[in-house]
């Protein structure tokens, strides 16, 4: 015969653990860079591609620099309250608050205060390796391990994943990717009847 044995496809449990592992620190790390890329700018500030990334990566910086989430704007009276990104909103003094979800800019900001706030750009990137086992792990009870590894690498490979990861102040991918390690501690220890 041509083809490999059927041992060949089985995988014992330190491979497949470590095949997992890999792939999922391969990931963190690309992503990484692909996020870091955007956060160091050579001038003053850094690139992001949506107004939602920017306002949330400012909200979560002040948050994690311990100021508040009002950001005032004392010449937005003057322009009549109309200086502003698309998802912040604009108070009667001026003041600039957060518009859209509110989860993003405080989690981010609260865990920035313990590590910094340059590290602010590596904790979706981290939250997406953790989707990737805990979506291996979904997919090992449900399918077995050989088709958890595949459908983790065509996940890990799949070009959505590589976007959205790498813009790492959009909320898309942390939500995902707790509600995957939800679902993959709920079927690890699924609650007694």
């Amino acid at each position: 015969r041509w083809w490999p044995h059927r041992s060949f496809y089985q995988l014992s449990t330190i491979n497949y653990q470590l095949c997992l592992i890999t792939i999922a620190v391969l990931f963190a790390v690309g992503t990484s860079i692909l996020s870091w890329s955007n956060l160091r700018a050579s001038d003053l500030a850094p690139r992001f591609h949506w107004p939602d990334e920017t306002s949330n990566a400012f909200f979560a910086a002040r948050v994690a620099s311990g100021e508040s989430l009002i950001a005032p704007e004392p010449r937005n009276v003057d322009a009549g309250n109309l200086i502003h990104p698309r998802t912040a909103n604009v108070r009667d003094d001026g003041a600039l608050v957060p518009g859209s979800y509110l989860g993003l800019p405080l989690w981010y900001g609260m865990i920035g205060r313990a590590i910094g706030v340059r590290a602010l750009g590596f904790l979706t990137p981290l939250l997406a390796a953790a989707a990737l086992l805990a979506f291996a792990e979904i997919m090992r009870v449900l399918f077995g391990a050989r088709t958890a590894v595949l459908a983790t690498v065509l996940l890990a490979l799949h070009p959505s994943m590589w976007l959205f990861t790498a813009t790492a102040f959009l909320p898309n991918i942390p939500f995902v990717a707790l509600v995957l390690v939800g679902f993959a501690m709920l079927i690890a220890h699924p609650p007694s009847a």
